[in-house]
């Protein structure tokens, strides 16, 4: 810092702490077999200015049509805290998903949102210079998916936590069946922004475990 008046001095410039990334969803079966309701998605910090970065290159609508696919249409769609940089930017939608049926079962992805990690970051066998991450994420996913009666659930995925020595990071699944209505909570924390060479060996597979969870992972019905 070049301070003409009081002196030059150095401040170290660290990443912000707090980057989260939040969703929340509720869902109900419906007669003719999609799962519909609401989603509400959250960020602060570096995210949200990833966000709001993405905002300034695309339309509202261009953001709701690259969240949907064959299997999910998006209505509603809604953008909070644009331009006030001191809040989360925030956003919400309606959402209907269709379901993949084999048989007499039906398979149902329920992390068919956008995380914030779609795919594993860390592609390369091996790593001989440091892993800069950029900062700290917080990733929470909360989801509730009441089966209306129409459903039973065959089989849940299993629970899971795993973690990283020292604290560099660590993530948790805990599914929850209880009156025909399923909750979900996912939780991944990542508590630093750099690491040495030989993390590589130790953060690769977190993420290809954490990546596992949300796509490979169904959760498995059968109609009432």
């Amino acid at each position: 810092v070049m301070d003409f008046k009081k002196g030059s001095y150095w401040l170290e410039i660290k990443p912000n702490i707090l980057n989260t990334y939040y969703v929340s969803t509720q869902l109900a079966a419906t007669d003719d077999g999609f799962f519909e309701g609401k989603v509400n998605e959250l960020t602060t910090g570096h995210i949200a200015a990833e966000n709001r970065k993405e905002l300034a290159k695309e339309t509202k609508t261009g953001i709701a049509k690259k969240k949907e696919n064959d299997a999910i249409e998006i209505s509603n769609f809604n953008i909070e805290s644009i331009t006030d940089l001191e809040t989360p930017f925030k956003l919400s939608y309606d959402v209907s998903i269709s379901t993949e049926d084999v048989g007499i079962k039906t398979y149902f992805y329920p992390f068919f949102f956008d995380t914030y990690f779609s795919e594993n970051p860390f592609k390369l066998e091996e790593r001989t210079y440091p892993i800069d991450i950029g900062f700290p994420i917080t990733n929470t996913y909360l989801i509730s998916i009441d089966l209306n009666n129409k459903y039973s659930v065959s089989k849940l995925p299993e629970n899971k936590s795993f973690k990283l020595p020292q604290d560099v990071a660590e993530c948790s699944v805990v599914y929850l069946e209880d009156d025909g209505k399923i909750n979900i909570r996912f939780t991944m924390n990542l508590n630093v922004s750099r690491l040495v060479p030989e993390a590589y060996q130790v953060i690769k597979p977190f993420f290809e475990n954490v990546i596992s969870i949300q796509r490979k992972d169904p959760i498995v019905l059968e109609v009432n």
